[in-house]
């Protein structure tokens, strides 16, 4: 990949989550100065766009306490729109803690946030020349339709997910009749506001073979 900047670490201890709602790897890096008994630990957080091809680093206004290696976990929770870290400090100079972090990247959508609820459980069936979607609708009271996103290709980091589709908040159905054989197609659906979006529901992905 090659991207023009990488974060700034030697240490084969980063942690790792992929945001799906705006297309970013959210990563926690560890920054090591000095050696040994002097050695200084920091952490950083950074965001890789797969889409550009770019690392940067985001300056929250306070980054997780210093760890050692093996010490932290992340996941991305997609219900709260946001990577969850726990982190274990070390045992010097004070007794060591188990501690909670959250970052967000970018609230889903142009409104408040992610606390409109998602539709769910995307189901997809094919037909000789079409995808059928399903989903169980948003129980957000204020839903006035569902975008339909889709990409195309193998390799889902390489492409973007484009909107193909609205239909109204009575819909929770979408029948994509402009597939091609032989092509991998990914959909996930929002629910949409007068302002904003919920998150993506669900990344399912679909492969045409040839001779369908």
């Amino acid at each position: 990949m090659k991207p023009p900047v990488q974060p700034p670490t030697k240490e084969n201890d980063a942690v790792l989550a992929y945001d799906r709602a705006n297309d970013v790897v959210i990563a926690v890096v560890k920054i090591t100065e000095g050696e040994s008994e002097n050695a200084r630990h920091r952490l950083e957080t950074w965001t890789y766009d797969t889409g550009d091809n770019r690392w940067t680093q985001m300056f929250p206004p306070r980054e997780p306490d210093a760890t050692g290696n093996r010490s932290r976990v992340m996941v991305y929770a997609d219900a709260l729109g946001m990577a969850v870290l726990e982190n274990r400090t070390r045992s010097k100079p004070g007794p060591p803690e188990q501690q909670m972090w959250t970052y967000c990247f970018k609230p889903v959508g142009s409104g408040a946030g992610p606390w409109m609820e998602a539709p769910e459980e995307l189901q997809l069936t094919t037909t000789s020349n079409a995808v059928r979607l399903s989903w169980r609708a948003s129980d957000s009271e204020d839903v006035t339709g569902y975008v339909v996103y889709r990409r195309v290709g193998a390799h889902p980091w390489t492409t973007e997910y484009e909107a193909i589709a609205k239909v109204g908040a009575d819909r929770t159905a979408y029948e994509d009749t402009t597939t091609e054989r032989k092509t991998v197609y990914y959909y996930c659906v929002v629910a949409a506001g007068q302002k904003d979006e919920s998150r993506m529901s669900g990344n399912p992905h679909v492969r045409f073979l040839e001779g369908r």
